[in-house]
């Protein structure tokens, strides 16, 4: 039996949408719709294919508020991190600065008033080795504390605490150290050969500059009344007769340092050593150069001038 075979009706080409998530940002969702056309074509359906082609033109129109709303979106998310991160979302009271208090300044411990009885470095610490503040000259106050570490004694010094050689402070200011005619024998300069009126004895074993240099300064200077000459055994210039030393500890002592630089042509001088400074002929130009601390006022040449001759 044929049976009549029924066509079956045209089917309409339909339109699909897919919808999408956009990207949410601290806000509402933002919906984007893409249309995607399934069964048809352009040749199948042109009013339907029109229809779609009308629909997308009016999502491509919407496309730029809303990339321009998530990109809002995307810099107040920024803007929200960099003030969480500095802290800019907290309370005025929160960020404010804690008070800050300087630590208590301990008093000064009560002092004593001491003079120094020679020019003296003021240093940091109880130590030869320590860093020189300062450079404190004869006769100088000195406020002292009364603590006493080794050979070094306490002080206050420009507001703190410091340390000077202990042998250096007197209780009492020294005796004026002015250079009195008396003590020049009033002579202004020149160089004398004649034996000194205070005795030769000091000569011995001395080379011929040393001894020239002995008769000059007790001509001009007759108030020093004691010198240091040969040293046997020493190994130094004055185990070889090259040294003399001229026992002084007041400001004529730089009245004779003075007078032997001017005439160390003369007399044959190699180098001046007095108050813990040198100076040598080959560094003439130089001045006087500090020395290191000694330890002890004739270490470092307080109590007399040095002389090493050629």
């Amino acid at each position: 039996m044929a049976y009549a075979r029924h066509k079956a009706p045209p089917r309409t080409p339909r339109l699909r949408l897919r919808l999408t998530d956009a990207i949410a940002l601290a806000g509402p969702a933002v919906l984007a719709l893409t249309i995607v056309g399934v069964n048809s074509s352009p040749s199948d359906d042109p009013p339907r294919n029109a229809q779609a082609q009308a629909v997308e033109a009016d999502l491509m129109t919407m496309a730029g508020p809303v990339d321009d709303e998530l990109a809002d979106l995307r810099d107040e998310r920024d803007d929200a991190r960099l003030r969480a991160a500095r802290g800019a979302d907290r309370p005025a009271t929160d960020v404010a600065p804690s008070p800050i208090t300087a630590p208590p300044v301990a008093p000064l411990p009560a002092t004593t008033t001491a003079y120094t009885t020679v020019a003296v470095n003021v240093r940091a610490a109880a130590s030869s080795d320590s860093a020189v503040l300062a450079v404190l000259e004869l006769g100088d106050e000195i406020a002292v504390t009364g603590l006493v570490a080794g050979e070094y004694a306490e002080i206050v010094h420009d507001g703190g605490l410091a340390w000077v050689y202990a042998a250096y402070a007197a209780a009492t200011p020294p005796v004026s150290d002015d250079v009195t005619e008396a003590e020049t024998g009033g002579v202004d300069g020149g160089v004398s050969s004649a034996p000194c009126a205070s005795g030769s004895d000091v000569e011995s074993g001395l080379v011929s500059n040393a001894i020239a240099v002995h008769r000059a300064v007790c001509a001009l200077f007759p108030g020093v009344s004691s010198y240091g000459g040969l040293r046997p055994g020493d190994g130094g210039e004055h185990g070889s007769g090259q040294a003399l030393d001229i026992m002084v500890s007041t400001a004529l002592g730089d009245e004779i340092a003075a007078y032997l630089q001017a005439h160390y042509g003369e007399l044959g001088i190699r180098e001046l050593i007095w108050r813990q400074r040198i100076w040598s002929t080959d560094r003439a130009s130089d001045g006087w150069r500090s020395m290191e601390d000694r330890g002890s006022v004739t270490a470092n040449h307080y109590d007399h001038v040095h002389v090493t001759v050629s």
